[in-house]
């Protein structure tokens, strides 16, 4: 046990098998923190656990959830992004950028209801990375894709022709 404060110029690590515990706020990179974690000019990753490894070692991870700062498709670091992670290999994230908040894909959003652990429920809407959505249908084949009865309240109408349309 060590009262008072304690300060180091190289690494500092708690080793053992027993629970490490800080009372009061911890900072990374601030003397000064102000929450119970404040991190100062760096990216954050937690990784989660796969069974017999240990977090964060190349290729034992099975995710990581990262706050940072990274880069969009024109190779600039431009917007505050949670992202996920499998294995190493980034597949969604939420961000903000400019007056927008903009969501992330590696590759097709899928948006599900009845999830649970041993069964992955039912996909209701679906966008693939080649901009087709589909409602009720996890591979629509056109830019609008309804698998099921669609009810409207008013008209459809042809593009740049008001005269033809679905009343």
């Amino acid at each position: 046990t060590v009262a008072g404060n304690i300060s180091a110029q190289g690494s500092l690590s708690a080793g053992g098998s027993d629970d490490n515990y800080f009372a009061g706020n911890v900072g990374i990179k601030t003397t000064a923190p102000g929450s119970l974690l404040t991190v100062v000019s760096g990216d954050v990753s937690i990784f989660s656990k796969k069974c017999g490894g240990t977090a964060g070692q190349a290729g034992l991870s099975d995710g990581i959830l990262r706050f940072g700062r990274n880069f969009d498709n024109s190779g600039q670091a431009s917007a505050n992004k949670i992202i996920l992670y499998d294995d190493t290999n980034w597949k969604a994230g939420i961000g903000v950028s400019h007056h927008d908040v903009d969501f992330y894909s590696g590759e097709n959003f899928r948006f599900w209801t009845s999830h649970c652990q041993s069964d992955e429920g039912n996909n209701r809407f679906t966008i693939l990375d080649n901009g087709n959505v589909g409602i009720g249908t996890d591979a629509p084949d056109y830019a609008l894709d309804v698998a099921g009865t669609m009810g409207i309240d008013s008209y459809i109408y042809h593009n740049g022709d008001e005269d033809t349309y679905l009343k």
